[in-house]
């Protein structure tokens, strides 16, 4: 479906299906904050994840967190950062409503909607 098929990060082999999300930040090579934002939206089931429960995953093991716009600002330079690597693996993280949260989603590539500038379709 993909370039850049998910290689298992034990024995190297492309995955079928799907991984859960500790392998899948293994396989992307996601920083210890990109594999927390992960977790946590992966943990939604599709449904938006407050981001106040993102930060206090990204920040769970820190005795004194910054403060909360600090927090802010550097989650949504993880999440920018990740976004390609996702993306390869045909995955998204998207925000929801204003407000609402984040969720994770699975995109896939298809020739009907290339032709139309659009390469990807949504799965939610």
């Amino acid at each position: 479906m993909f370039d850049d098929p998910i290689h298992c990060p034990c024995c190297s082999r492309p995955v079928q299906g799907s991984l859960s999300a500790d392998l899948l930040a293994l396989a992307l090579d996601l920083t210890p904050a990109q594999g927390a934002i992960l977790r946590a939206v992966s943990a939604g089931n599709g449904h938006a994840v407050p981001t106040d429960s993102i930060l206090r995953a990204i920040y769970e093991d820190e005795d004194n967190p910054p403060d909360h716009s600090r927090q802010y600002a550097t989650f949504k330079e993880k999440l920018s950062l990740m976004r390609t690597r996702l993306a390869g693996a045909g995955l998204a993280i998207e925000n929801v409503g204003r407000g609402e949260g984040y969720r994770r989603i699975t995109i896939q590539k298809t020739d009907a909607l290339a032709s139309q500038g659009d390469s990807h379709r949504i799965i939610r």
